[in-house]
């Protein structure tokens, strides 16, 4: 499975940026660039991704995954991942109604 930095690189930085945009996403021109430098695309994007065939949900969420457990959770902003159901007590961008993706939704924020 793909990286975060791979799949940009796959799909390509301008193409994302033109397509995002296609979309009604408000994105500078080197935002997808920054994701493939930082290893990681925030999560608020990740179902457009997924409905354009850059990405499954799937390998983004693994990807994330994978990257918070080499670098430690504190340093993986909690945009960079698909949400599940919280924890008790756990409160989340997606369950408190600020941007994010949960099992569908997205916000384009």
């Amino acid at each position: 499975m793909r990286n975060h930095a791979e799949i940009v690189r796959d799909f390509g930085a301008a193409a994302l940026t033109r397509m995002l945009k296609s979309k009604g996403f408000d994105v500078h021109s080197s935002t997808p660039q920054r994701w493939a430098e930082r290893g990681s695309i925030p999560g608020e994007y990740w179902k457009v991704l997924s409905d354009e065939d850059v990405a499954s949900l799937e390998e983004l969420a693994t990807s994330a995954d994978r990257r918070r457990e080499a670098v430690g959770t504190s340093d993986v902003r909690d945009g960079d991942r698909l949400h599940a159901e919280p924890s008790a007590g756990e409160t989340t961008a997606a369950n408190s109604g600020k941007a994010g993706i949960s099992a569908g939704e997205v916000s384009h924020g």
